[in-house]
């Protein structure tokens, strides 16, 4: 439909409303105040209009009219609120394009809307027709002393009361539709000396709503278009809007003329400069060396692109005078460091610190620590034990970017509350800072050491590890440098200041000696059974109370460890020594000790030995060896392809010998039940010679050695 239709069925419904309260209530001339109609009878209006339309010789032409819609093969009226005033919008002719309605609800968030059916396109429903309100008719091509571009249809209106001949208001529907009147002024071909915005003067007041920060973005895009298509020059009107009022209509109608002073472009650029700080987050720094934006307060990241889609000054500047332009801080790289402030020099160069402090939200409060300290009486009854590992807690938690030269190991039966330790001490650090691992602790990549500050071990056991991945193990414990490796990433050395707490049921876990100095070893006598459902219950509930979780976190943060000595050999334990007098784990002196006993009815009088037969001798007779025995069953179970596993040699009666431990395979028995002992070994030998992959970690599984490079004759 033509403009002329759409503005026929419009004045239709308009010269059939009663005159709202808008001018009584804001005091307009009247010329202004009757423009706007109260909505009361708005819907029998369009009824009206909707008779004459659906009739069967109406002229009326109301396709694509914002309002209505067709159902069962008639038009239909949106039905509108009654209790509302409406606004009608008018086009360079002076014809109604559109009605806008300004609803008299109290505390609603959007009082301005459009009447529309835009929604019911599928039944010819159209939305609003245009964005851009013109107060007066203009004629096409006209030159005009001064243009003003506002905010609203009836400052728009207002504005244009006390215009001359010469002067020009118009209003968009919001500042977002900068594009709209440009796309209207250049169609219409109008000109002007000098264009003038007049915003809501709250905008750029500083303390203002928080509007101000994403609006003062929209406004200085929109300048910049003006500026690019329409006028070399733009100016700001601006006034005080506590005083004046907060629109230009307010402060025409207020008689406060002589209180607008006027922005030139170069004053409003440099307001939006120092402005855009509040648009960008505060905690913003540009890493030169990552070409990213990193928020460390909040530990988030954004590329270069992100962050110059989201805070560019304008639509045309590149990424390039983004960089230049854009005012935060620009720092070489970041760096993980307790020990250091959030920005300091490194190596010469400026950095940010990706450590904050220990991450949650706990305030230490005094206040009641029994549930803390009966659990640490359950589970260490050594007071000397008891008092150091609480001690080395606090410690801990006191230093966190501090190394400990050494380890505690705390082994202790299943289900008596080591598990509620780890989860205490993750309360306290955060997960990034506090990871739990067991196996994984040794793959190739380890990220997770990039930020770690505290290594839990679960279920620890070294049995399952190789002499290699217990090496890997000590320097985690005792090195001040780590490498840290992350997929498609290459590694690099990093400062360390990791701190270890190892927990296992298993009592022979590790593998010491007297000269061992990096582990502290306590064996916890505690039993499940000492103690009722009721009382785990109770000691797990402590993570849903704040009190509690604040108070331990006071009685470790607080707790005196001037006497604590973190680089000094940890103290030998009765723990400690009863795994070296009782270490079963070791293969070679199972072997040995069975060889001893009765060397002619021992199951190693032959050195080619089935698991099976191992494994059932362990549990008939040596259930102290429980651990060879499972990594037996282990071998038993798996190792399909090469048959067996050839231990390193021991010396018995002054000899090298070895021993080969294979599984109970048919292809090495004949027909009559007889063992075919040179197959075997030639079998083996081989099979040793060419090794390769799931062999190899199958037998440091059993904590032997296999020498293939070793000659023939010497074996």
């Amino acid at each position: 439909m033509n403009n002329l239709e759409r503005h026929k069925a419009y004045k239709f419904i308009v010269d059939s409303l009663g005159t709202s309260n808008i001018g009584k209530d804001r005091r307009l001339p009247g010329a202004i105040g009757e423009r706007y109609k109260d909505s009361k009878n708005i819907n029998v209006a369009a009824e009206g209009l909707l008779e004459e339309i659906n009739s069967e010789d109406s002229e009326w032409n109301i396709q694509s009219l914002a309002g209505f819609y067709i159902e069962k093969g008639e038009w239909r009226w949106n039905a509108v609120d009654e209790k509302a005033d409406i606004i009608p919008l008018l086009d360079e002719y002076g014809c109604i394009h559109s009605l806008k309605i300004r609803s008299r609800k109290e505390n609603i968030e959007n009082r301005y809307s459009c009447i529309s059916t835009q929604k019911l396109k599928r039944q010819k429903g159209a939305g609003q027709h245009s964005f851009i309100h013109f107060p007066k008719e203009i004629e096409q091509g006209k030159k005009y002393k001064r243009i003003r571009i506002t905010e609203g249809e009836i400052k728009a209106d207002v504005c244009n009361f006390f215009d001359s001949v010469d002067e020009l208001t118009i209003s968009m529907g919001s500042i977002a539709h900068y594009k709209k009147a440009i796309e209207e002024l250049k169609i219409l071909n109008i000109k002007a000396e000098k264009l003038y915005l007049a915003y809501d003067g709250d905008i750029f007041e500083k303390g203002s709503v928080d509007k101000g920060t994403q609006t003062v973005t929209l406004v200085y895009k929109g300048y910049t278009q003006y500026k690019k298509l329409l006028v070399d020059e733009v100016f700001f009107e601006r006034w005080n809007s506590q005083e004046c009022g907060k629109g230009i209509d307010d402060v025409l109608l207020h008689k406060k003329q002589n209180d607008i002073f006027i922005w030139s472009s170069d004053e409003f650029e440099e307001f939006f400069k120092q402005r855009v700080g509040s648009v960008i987050p505060n905690d913003m720094v540009y890493v030169e060396e990552t070409e990213e934006f990193y928020q460390w307060k909040c530990q988030i990241s954004h590329t270069l692109k992100e962050a110059w889609r989201r805070y560019r000054l304008h639509d045309k500047e590149s990424i390039e005078e983004f960089l230049v332009n854009v005012p935060v801080k620009k720092v070489k790289s970041k760096r993980f460091d307790p020990n250091e402030s959030v920005f300091h020099f490194y190596k010469n160069h400026p950095v940010v610190n990706t450590y904050i402090g220990l991450e949650n939200d706990l305030e230490a409060i005094e206040g009641n620590v029994d549930v803390l300290l009966n659990h640490m009486n359950f589970l260490f009854p050594e007071e000397k034990e008891r008092n150091f590992f609480i001690d080395t807690i606090a410690w801990m938690v006191q230093n966190p970017g501090k190394k400990l030269s050494y380890s505690i190991i705390v082994q202790a039966g299943k289900g008596v509350g080591k598990k509620w330790i780890q989860m205490v001490m993750r309360s306290f650090f955060g997960k990034k800072l506090a990871v739990t691992l067991c196996g994984e602790v040794v793959d190739k990549f380890n990220h997770w050491a990039k930020t770690c500050l505290l290594l839990i071990l679960d279920e620890f056991d070294s049995s399952a590890f190789s002499k290699a991945d217990i090496k890997i193990v000590d320097r985690l414990i005792t090195e001040d440098e780590i490498f840290v490796k992350s997929k498609y990433i290459n590694g690099e050395n990093m400062e360390s200041y990791m701190k270890v707490l190892a927990f296992t049921n298993e009592k022979y876990a590790i593998k010491i000696d007297n000269e061992t100095r990096r582990w502290y070893v306590i064996c916890s006598g505690a039993k499940r059974s000492d103690k009722d459902d009721e009382y785990f219950e109770q000691l797990y509930s402590v993570f849903s109370d704040t009190d509690v979780m604040n108070a331990m976190y006071y009685y470790f943060n607080n707790k005196d460890v001037s006497h604590y000595k973190p680089n000094s050999l940890p103290p030998k334990t009765k723990g400690f020594q009863e795994i070296i007098d009782g270490d079963k784990n070791n293969l070679d002196m199972f072997i040995e000790a069975n060889i001893e006993a009765n060397e002619s009815k021992s199951i190693f009088c032959s050195d080619i030995v089935f698991a099976e037969d191992v494994s059932l001798y362990i549990t008939n007779h040596c259930p102290q060896f429980r651990n060879i025995y499972g990594n037996l069953k282990f071998i038993s179970n798996t190792l399909l392809k090469v048959g067996g596993v050839r231990t390193k040699f021991l010396l018995i009666m002054g000899k090298r010998k070895y021993f080969y431990i294979i599984r109970n395979h048919k292809k090495y028995v004949d027909v009559k039940g007889n063992i075919d002992y040179t197959s075997v070994r030639k079998e083996l030998e081989e099979s040793y010679k060419n090794c390769k992959g799931s062999l190899c970690w199958i037998a440091k599984a059993l904590e032997i050695r296999k020498d293939i490079s070793m000659d023939s004759d010497e074996m």
